[in-house]
């Protein structure tokens, strides 16, 4: 199950659990209209999964309208009671992707725009490969995965200072509720400038957290963590939430660098910086003590 809306939101299987819409609504005008035959495009159109992908999305939009607010709760809350609470994003340097050319387009696009390496990642229990990379200029984190189900997808993620966040998302809107603490944005199948232009035009205006290597990921599995828990419609608390991240970043001595303001205005990227390892939470306990050590000398 991956609906993971929030962190890598375009991940939803395309397998729909039925939400008991009435014997006589009629879905076959909304899905099944005829098609006028396409010219051969000069390149490579979107594959089945893409295409199954859409009209997955045009279903589901059209089911929203035709049930209630509670029972299409519901049926998100079955969905993600399907999901894992929680997931683990190992480090694997040499990870193998089924759709390699793709991988590498969306990193080389995404280093072309000021990104830096935060490591690749196997999350098993969501059997998804990701790769992370942030621009620590405009605090956002790229993630590009994959799964077998939804081929390769880019989420491009800011936090807030005030616990909420938002997702811009290269892929068709699969129709889903969205949160008002981390909606996704999608904007389709486009260019990675183009939705990094989105981003930085549309987000939200106010106090943005720092996104560096060092905590890339485990701020992804507490996003993830956090996203699982407003699915399966159990109270989030913002400020939970804010504090959290926050533990994270201070843990590791992140903060916003003195030039991000001029690299904003010009629209420059920082230098880039080497790739650190993903810390375990051994490691995490292990700055924490020393935090508290150094206090008491």
């Amino acid at each position: 199950m991956g609906l993971i809306t929030g962190i890598t939101g375009a991940a939803a299987d395309p397998v729909i659990t039925d939400p008991q819409v009435s014997p006589d609504t009629e879905l076959a005008p909304t899905i099944a209209t005829p098609m006028a035959a396409e010219s051969v495009p000069s390149e490579p159109g979107p594959g089945l999964e893409e295409r199954s992908f859409s009209l997955v999305g045009r279903a589901m939009r059209f089911v929203m309208k035709t049930v209630t607010p509670g029972a299409w709760q519901s049926v998100i809350q079955e969905l993600a009671g399907q999901m894992p609470k929680t997931i683990e994003l190992k480090p694997v340097p040499e990870l193998r992707w089924g759709k390699e050319a793709k991988h590498l387009q969306f990193v080389e696009e995404l280093r072309d725009q000021g990104f830096v390496e935060a490591g690749m990642y196997y999350a098993s229990n969501m059997d998804t490969n990701l790769h992370l990379l942030v621009n620590e200029a405009y605090d956002i984190r790229a993630v590009v995965y994959e799964r077998e189900d939804s081929g390769i997808v880019l989420d491009l993620v800011t936090l807030f200072g005030d616990g909420t966040g938002i997702t811009y998302v290269n892929r068709d809107d699969p129709g889903y509720e969205q949160s008002p603490l981390h909606p996704n944005v999608y904007r389709g199948n486009v260019p990675v400038f183009e939705l990094l232009d989105a981003c930085l035009r549309e987000r939200p205006q106010k106090a943005t957290l720092p996104e560096s290597p060092a905590t890339a990921a485990r701020l992804m599995e507490l996003e993830y963590e956090f996203g699982a828990k407003r699915l399966r419609g159990e109270p989030v608390n913002p400020v939970e939430i804010a504090d959290a991240y926050l533990e994270v970043i201070e843990r590791f001595g992140v903060a916003p660098s003195p030039l991000k303001d001029t690299v904003e205005q010009i629209g420059l990227a920082l230098p880039t910086v080497a790739e650190l390892p993903h810390p375990s939470e051994s490691e995490f306990k292990h700055a924490e003590d020393k935090a508290v050590a150094a206090q008491t000398l």
